[in-house]
Order: C-alpha cells, then sequence, then structure tokens
C-alpha cells in the first residue's frame, strides 16, 4: 500500500496540472520580440508569446518537473533579471512558437558617422606633432552571423591643413550584454590617402590597418546607435621641396572616436 501511495505521489507531481515555465518579459513594441527570441536561442531556449491588451508576454515552454524549471530560470536571468516561474495547465492554443526564422531577417547595414580624430607623427623625425579635427563615415555591411558583421567603409577627417581618407574593410565580433544592447571588437584593413593643402607637395598613398571597439544599441531592433573608438596604424610620408631645402612630414597614426547611427534591412 505504502508503495503504491508513493507512486501515485509522484504521478500526480507530474502531471501537467503543476507544469511550469518561465515568464521571461514583455514588450509592447512587436519589433522587440525579434531580439527577444534572438536572445533566447543563444540559450538554447525556445520562445512562447502571447499577446494581451498592449503587451506581448514572452514564455519559455512548459518544464514537468521544478527543478529543471529553475534551471532554465536561472538561465534566462543571466540575459533577462526580472523572469520568474509561472504554473499553468498547458500553452493556450494562442499561444504560438516564435517561428522567426521564416521571416525575413535584417542582415544588411548602412550607416553614418561623425567624430574627432588626431593625426601623430613627426617631421624629419625630429619634431613631433599630434594634432585634432573632425572627421565622417560612411559604411556598409552584411552579417554573416549574428554576431558577426563584415563591413566596407569609407571615412575622410579634415585636421587642420591635412585631410586623410581612408577606404577598408572590417571585420567586427558581437557580444550581447543587455538586452538590445551590444559591445564588439574589429580588426580594420585598407588603404589610406593624405593631402596637404599646399602647392608644394604631393598626396601619399599608405595601406593601413588597425583594430575598432565599440558599443552599441539597437532602437526598434533594427536602428543601432554605437560609440566607437579606432586606432589606425598608418606609414605616409609628404616631401615638401623649396629652393633651400626638403622637409619630410611623417604620419604614422591616427586617433577616432565616433558616433554612429545605421539601419538594418
Amino acid at each position: 500500500m505504502k508503495l503504491f501511495m508513493l507512486f501515485l505521489y509522484v504521478g500526480i507531481l507530474s502531471l501537467p496540472l503543476l507544469a511550469q515555465r518561465v515568464i521571461v518579459t514583455k514588450t509592447a513594441n512587436k519589433h522587440n520580440l525579434k531580439p527577444i527570441h534572438a536572445k533566447l536561442q543563444t540559450l538554447h531556449i525556445k520562445m512562447y508569446v502571447k499577446k494581451y491588451k498592449n503587451y506581448y508576454f514572452i514564455y519559455t515552454k512548459e518544464y514537468q518537473t521544478k527543478d529543471r524549471a529553475e534551471i532554465n530560470l536561472r538561465k534566462v536571468q543571466t540575459l533577462f533579471p526580472s523572469a520568474k516561474l509561472e504554473r499553468k495547465k498547458k500553452i493556450e492554443k494562442k499561444e504560438e512558437e516564435i517561428a522567426l526564422t521564416s521571416q525575413k531577417e535584417r542582415k544588411w547595414i548602412v550607416g553614418v558617422g561623425i567624430g574627432s580624430s588626431s593625426i601623430k607623427g613627426d617631421i624629419d623625425q625630429k619634431i613631433s606633432f599630434n594634432d585634432s579635427g573632425t572627421t565622417y563615415s560612411l559604411k556598409v555591411g552584411y552579417f554573416l552571423k549574428k554576431y558577426l558583421l563584415s563591413t566596407l567603409s569609407y571615412s575622410s577627417s579634415s585636421v587642420k591643413q591635412t585631410t586623410i581618407s581612408n577606404f577598408y574593410f572590417s571585420e567586427n565580433y558581437y557580444h550581447n550584454i543587455a538586452q538590445n544592447s551590444n559591445i564588439y571588437i574589429g580588426a580594420l584593413l585598407g588603404y589610406s590617402s593624405l593631402i596637404i593643402t599646399s602647392e608644394h607637395s604631393t598626396p601619399s598613398g599608405s595601406a593601413m590597418y588597425g583594430m575598432q571597439i565599440g558599443v552599441s544599441y539597437d532602437m526598434f531592433g533594427y536602428i543601432p546607435l554605437s560609440l566607437s573608438y579606432q586606432g589606425i596604424f598608418l606609414n605616409h610620408t609628404i616631401s615638401f621641396t623649396s629652393t633651400t631645402q626638403t622637409r619630410d612630414i611623417n604620419t604614422n597614426f591616427q586617433n577616432v572616436v565616433e558616433l554612429g547611427i545605421a539601419y538594418k534591412f
């Protein structure tokens, strides 16, 4: 009899009546569903949604044991700290697993930026200089993966009488730190030209390479705002020749701090 009661007790505990699931979060903006779905995918957790009045409520699937539900709750709370458990009989018919893979993914990105630039170098390897100015940029990119972005960019920086134009390729790795927020790091490689406004100078061309780090926030899931830093190595030399002497101006490093806005499509 005791053995029978034990099996009966275990059976009751396993009924769907006691199934639990995680309430992940809620949002009033439908555009937020896709980035939420992407985050849950990184945890290998399926996403369910139910609309009630003006909000979308996001859930996980139901778990038949409390231990399993709590394990997944802790996983979800790493990205959604306000997540909690909910006990319910079963998922209603109106709630469906979000099949966002069938929707068009926004893999392309175009953007512009504006910021501050400084260049470092020397004159005749004797006198060092570090001058600052303004920079503008354009970029187009493609997400090879949700976390890997390849871009082609053009930037133009005006520093005193010097103009530096850079055309380069970059590969960037994104890491999600909060809802719609990412940090990223990337490598740069391309070509640079430098012009000094003077009738006695000729333009300089140079290979360029460097790195960039930044943070970004996706408004509505498809309009990224970013703040970034670039450190760029150059090898420009411009010679000034007069009737009495020749002077070499060498430019070897560029710092860029930039605010950007982009659009994913």
